[in-house]
């Protein structure tokens, strides 16, 4: 899972990880961190970035969540990606154990 999130780091085009009727021009957004760890019998994935899509977070948690039960090996993030497309990336997970951290202003 690890490996399949550091993949997201950078400035990218997220089409493939917005939900679909977003409205959103542009899709192109900057992950700067993506952090997979083990908190006993927890899994924690925090992500950090300059603004999101609609969704986004949630999709990039499923598919990682995905990845790590065995669905895809962590390289097909490169094709998810490509793709440009909602259908090539993982389920949306659901909002139950999300939650919003912080918010820094410059």
């Amino acid at each position: 899972m690890a490996e399949a999130g550091a993949q997201f780091i950078g400035e990218r085009d997220f089409a493939s990880f917005a939900r679909p009727g977003h409205k959103r021009e542009n899709t192109i957004r900057n992950v700067t961190a993506c952090d997979v760890s083990r908190r006993r019998e927890m899994v924690v994935i925090g992500i950090e970035g300059g603004g999101f899509l609609w969704n986004q977070i949630r999709i990039m948690v499923g598919t990682l969540v995905e990845i790590g039960m065995g669905k895809y090996p962590p390289a097909r993030i490169a094709e998810m990606m490509a793709a440009l497309d909602r259908r090539a990336a993982g389920p949306t997970a659901p909002p139950q154990g999300l939650y919003l951290q912080w918010i820094k202003y410059s």
